[in-house]
């Protein structure tokens, strides 16, 4: 089976200021900026898996939002 790499818009609302941090760093790396708190990136769904619970690991769920969707198209 063929793992096709997807578009994703990845956006996230962070309370804390040391969190908000580390999740940009993270995000960073992986993607590029949109906005602010807005990101583009390109993976595979196994990829994303782990994007995300490297995410959730930095957060604290009962204060902060972290949110993925799927992109049809780039964003440029």
């Amino acid at each position: 089976m063929r793992h096709y790499r997807k578009n994703w818009i990845i956006c996230y609302d962070i309370c804390d200021a040391r969190r908000l941090r580390r999740v940009y760093r993270l995000c960073c790396d992986e993607a590029v900026t949109l906005q602010n708190s807005i990101f583009w990136a390109e993976f595979t769904n196994k990829e994303l898996a782990a994007f995300i619970k490297a995410i959730e690991a930095e957060i604290d769920t009962s204060e902060d939002d972290v949110r993925q969707s799927q992109s049809f198209s780039c964003p440029w």
